[in-house]
């Protein structure tokens, strides 16, 4: 690792080791300042939030729904780092379960695999350990563009009872290999996949590329699915994890399944909108994919027409 990247990961090393508070409180602060000072991230966080009609349709409702996204996005980046350096105990404390994990543990017990799903929403580094620190559970592993990350990611995510695999074909068949054992598996719902692995469907309202991987696999299985919450508390208070099921398989077809699976997201990510990761560039296109097609905005109907 050259040295530059050595004294970075030692900064969060140390980084890591503050009152979990006080990483709150410098997340928020740091959102703030990115916010003001990147034109791009600030442009795009925008664009998303109006374009999903999720906080009104006033400037001044939108501009200040994406400032508190991006606070929410700095708590998000802090509250990773004791997950990453070792202090994954003492984040587990801070998890708040309600009645909902009730329903998943008895799946395990009749032998019978489990898809859990978390967007990017909330704490969703929490909710992805939480599970590995309570049963087996086989995780798609994307290495990162930074290339000293890559060492750092896999030790966080590895921890536990995780079982990393790779994101391509190999990494597809241990998900059903995993599955057809009655274990776990975790994915990214509304991760963009790669050209030819996914459809376009409506994401709040504009045309996304949806990943078709998680409609097959519960074909392939008859996997129970769950998509999960892990709402951030205010105050530092810890972390509210929520487990919502699939009633319904998702239908055969792919581009069904794909509006459906997007469909219930959107429930869940309502449920905390201001916490979802709308700096993420959901709506881009794949490598080698044509780009979506945005719908025009609606006009309204003329008097007497």
């Amino acid at each position: 690792m050259p040295f530059g990247s050595w004294l970075v990961v030692a900064v969060l090393r140390v980084v890591a080791r503050l009152p979990f508070r006080w990483l709150h409180k410098i997340g928020a602060a740091g959102g703030r300042l990115v916010y003001a000072r990147s034109a791009g991230m600030r442009a795009r966080i925008v664009d998303n939030v109006r374009g999903a009609r999720i906080a009104g349709e006033s400037d001044v409702a939108v501009e200040r729904f994406a400032r508190a996204c991006a606070v929410e996005l700095g708590k998000g980046m802090m509250e990773i780092l004791p997950l990453w350096f070792g202090r994954v105990e003492d984040m587990m404390t801070r998890v708040r379960l309600d009645a909902t994990w009730d329903a998943v543990q008895p799946l395990f017990a009749a032998g019978k695999g489990v898809m859990f799903l978390t967007s990017h929403l909330g704490a969703f580094e929490v909710a992805g350990q939480f599970l590995a620190q309570n049963m087996k559970i086989t995780i798609m592993y994307r290495r990162p563009r930074i290339a000293w990350l890559d060492p750092v990611l896999r030790h966080a995510r590895a921890q536990g009872q995780a079982r990393l695999t790779t994101a391509d074909t190999r990494g597809v068949r241990a998900l059903l290999q995993a599955l057809k054992k009655g274990e776990a598996i975790g994915l990214l719902p509304d991760q963009v996949p790669a050209k030819g692995h996914g459809v376009m469907a409506d994401f709040f309202g504009r045309p996304a590329y949806t990943t078709t991987l998680i409609g097959r696999l519960q074909q392939a299985t008859g996997a129970a699915v769950f998509v999960m919450c892990c709402r951030r508390l205010p105050d530092a208070a810890g972390f509210e994890l929520s487990f919502h099921p699939l009633i319904a398989p998702l239908p055969a077809d792919d581009a069904a399944a794909a509006r459906a699976l997007n469909a219930f997201q959107e429930t869940i990510i309502r449920r905390c909108p201001e916490q979802y990761l709308w700096s993420y560039n959901r709506f881009k296109a794949p490598s080698g994919a044509s780009p979506p097609v945005e719908r025009p905005p609606a006009q309204p109907a003329r008097a007497g027409s």
